[in-house]
């Protein structure tokens, strides 16, 4: 019966994350969105952050 999981670390400035869903193509999968997300969670952080320093 396949079982999942999941661990993580953060160091700076790396992320890594393993996921594990107990088949191969959809830990990859899963780990692909999990990175996206990220990526775009900290570019709007980004954007926001500037735009809250540009009003002053």
């Amino acid at each position: 019966m396949p079982h999942g999981g999941f661990s993580g670390s953060l160091t700076s400035p790396e992320f890594d994350f393993a996921v594990d869903m107990g088949h191969p193509l959809l830990n990859r999968t899963v780990d692909g969105f999990i990175r996206i997300g990220a990526v775009g969670g900290c570019k709007v952080a980004a954007e926001e952050t500037f735009e809250c320093l540009q009003r002053g």
